[in-house]
């Protein structure tokens, strides 16, 4: 009888468990009071000794590994979500990822207007990036954008959304962005000085208005500013869409430090 009753409680709490993990995901985006949710989803080369970025960064940049770069192991990409719904959530990559010109032509630059599908970091990101970055399923569960991308930048108007805590009413702090040890020793991503803050400027999506061969990027106080297409050092921080339907929590608190761990929720 006791064996019974006991395999049953099993049951019950192997059926609790499934169900948690199969429940539709509910990701807050960010709010004044609470900040930012974070998540795990997909993974891509970011360590090599270990550290954090911003206290790291700047020796990582007088170690750098251009000559003779390692094999690094693809690691959990850290997001920070947005503003989400039911139809979809809109996640950036906390850290700048690695460096890219946005294309390396600026007279064919200005022929394609700055499409960003069209521009080598457009192709980079939708094709390489996102094969590296996500399984087959993790890429089934990204909501395609308009432009038909799956993986894209911010833009600068999204950047200036004071609703995802990102607008000048923060001082333009929130938009700093740090970059993987990955980013920096291997794909030469530029950093400020140690006086400024060790962060990374990185590509937004547009052209410049008064410039057609610059594309707009942040600056050193965070603020928007433009910079050639063909800059090899500028960083790139890629946004997702995801779709909640198509993803479970398998972990975490959604903090930044024990973020949610996102998984496609057909996962076994």
């Amino acid at each position: 009888m006791r064996k019974r009753r006991l395999a049953g409680m099993l049951a019950g709490i192997l059926l609790m468990l499934a169900v948690t993990a199969s429940a539709e995901v509910s990701l807050p985006g960010y709010s004044a009071e609470t900040g930012y949710t974070y998540v795990t989803f997909g993974s891509y080369p970011q360590w090599i000794d270990g550290g954090e970025p911003e206290e790291m960064a700047w020796t990582w940049s007088r170690n750098k590994l251009l000559d003779n770069p390692p094999k690094v192991d693809p690691s959990p990409i850290l997001w920070r979500v947005l503003t989400g719904d039911d139809e979809q959530v809109f996640l950036l990559s906390e850290y700048v990822l690695f460096a890219m010109a946005m294309h390396p032509d600026m007279k064919e630059y200005v022929k394609i207007k700055g499409y960003f599908p069209n521009t080598q970091l457009g192709k980079y990101l939708n094709q390489e990036f996102l094969a590296d970055a996500f399984s087959p399923a993790e890429q089934g569960s990204i909501r395609e954008n308009e432009d038909g991308t799956l993986v894209t930048l911010l833009t600068a108007e999204e950047l200036n959304n004071k609703a995802w805590g990102l607008g000048k009413n923060t001082k333009n702090t929130a938009r700093k962005a740090w970059a993987t040890e990955y980013a920096i020793r291997v794909t030469d991503v530029f950093v400020y000085r140690v006086a400024v803050g060790m962060h990374t400027c990185y590509w937004l999506k547009d052209t410049a208005k008064n410039q057609k061969n610059h594309t707009r990027c942040t600056k050193q106080d965070g603020s928007i500013g433009h910079i050639a297409c063909i800059t090899l050092n500028e960083g790139a921080r890629p946004v997702i869409h995801l779709d909640p339907k198509k993803v479970e929590i398998a972990g975490g608190s959604g903090t930044k430090t024990d973020p949610y761990q996102l998984r496609p929720a057909d996962a076994q």
